[in-house]
């Protein structure tokens, strides 16, 4: 039968490699390929299947801060390797606009909806101007 203690040995050794294995995606996220995503999914894969295997005993010996640190590091993963694959190789017309500006809002505004705003409030500015003036 398992100890809590070797249990909680395994949780964290589970997530040490996952943060590791967070730390080596980033490193490579700007040139990750179809086939390397693949493999990382395959890794996820594997780490999911020995999360599953500690799950009950982390449960059963009431360890939910492990149970959350090791799920988050998953999903954190899993994140990175899926979103950063997309837009490596989303088509260029897709029309969103990924410019940390516009936080992926669907596109640039056209320039002449800014140059309309622009001149309505400078028409109002020289109606007051001029409506000073005459007074």
């Amino acid at each position: 039968m398992a100890t809590p203690t070797f249990i909680a040995e395994d949780a964290d050794d589970l997530y040490t490699r996952l943060l590791q294995y967070e730390i080596q995606i980033v490193k490579e996220q700007k040139t990750l390929t179809k086939e390397r995503s693949k493999e990382i999914e395959n890794q996820i894969d594997a780490f999911y299947t020995e999360y599953n295997k500690l799950f009950e005993s982390l449960r059963e010996f009431q360890m939910q801060d492990r149970i959350d640190n090791i799920k988050s590091a998953l999903q954190r993963i899993q994140g990175i390797a899926t979103m950063r694959w997309f837009l490596n190789n989303s088509n260029s017309n897709s029309g969103l606009n990924t410019n940390s500006n516009n936080n992926m809002t669907g596109g640039k505004k056209s320039r002449k909806a800014k140059k309309s705003k622009k001149s309505k409030a400078s028409k109002k500015t020289k109606k007051s101007r001029k409506t000073r003036s005459n007074k």
